[in-house]
């Protein structure tokens, strides 16, 4: 398990930016975190996942210094501090938790299954590396792709993006509507199709672009799964999201 840059830096509670050396550069792999090949001569790691500044709940006993603190909470009168920790240490729990979420959609999944999925769904952050190789594996591991390719949604859909939006949260709304909640007012015309798991559509529809951005599109009356795919020439906006009605 390798431990990517996910972040050079993270604000304080004081509002101020915490970063770490300008050698971590985003993206990469950590300065702390090993390579291959092993001893044996195999390639290692098998996956890189974030593991610099992941923000994560630290030891209430210690006193740590409020630069070093990201947030605190506090319960039942005592404070709760959470703090910036890097190491693979952090990586790996990522990963699990990815793993996680992968068998709730599949619960028959075996470790020979999920290194299958890893191998088809990372993506190197590191353009020309082949891969696997000794510096990041199969890449970096991607949850909603495995997700994707677990519930068979790049080959039943037809275009469908393996990848969510930056620029838009998708979220069911109550009557088989679906909101879209842009991070900023859209410039561009956008489409929305919302698809059966299986491939069927259910609807499709293009808005233009208004002073809002926050939009609702009604996808009928199914129940259950359903692949809403966004499109649009605006950057961070196309993308795709499972949900379920």
């Amino acid at each position: 398990m390798g431990a990517l840059t996910g972040r050079q830096s993270f604000i304080n509670i004081n509002g101020e930016t915490q970063k770490v050396s300008n050698d971590y550069v985003e993206g990469r792999i950590a300065l702390f975190s090993s390579v291959g090949p092993t001893l044996e001569g195999l390639t290692k790691p098998d996956v890189v996942a974030p593991g610099v500044n992941i923000i994560a709940a630290a030891n209430s006993f210690n006193n740590y210094r409020a630069s070093a603190t990201a947030a605190k909470t506090t319960f039942n009168g005592r404070e709760y501090p959470w703090k910036g920790f890097s190491g693979t240490s952090m990586a790996t729990p990522c990963a699990a938790g990815i793993v996680a979420l992968w068998l709730q959609a599949d619960p028959t999944l075996t470790p020979e299954k999920v290194k299958d999925i890893i191998k088809a769904t990372s993506h190197q952050t590191v353009e020309g590396l082949e891969s696997p190789n000794n510096t990041y594996g199969y890449g970096l591991i991607d949850a909603y792709a495995g997700i994707c390719h677990i519930l068979g949604i790049g080959t039943a859909i037809k275009n469908v993006s393996t990848h969510q939006p930056s620029a838009v949260a998708i979220r069911p709304a109550g009557n088989g509507q679906v909101v879209l909640q842009f991070a900023t007012v859209p410039n561009q015309p956008f489409t929305v199709r919302t698809y059966t798991v299986g491939g069927r559509l259910l609807q499709e529809q293009t808005l233009q672009p208004g002073a809002a951005t926050r939009y609702t599109v009604g996808t009928g009356t199914h129940q259950g799964l359903c692949v809403v795919q966004v499109n649009s020439q605006e950057a961070g906006v196309t993308g795709s999201e499972i949900i379920r009605f």
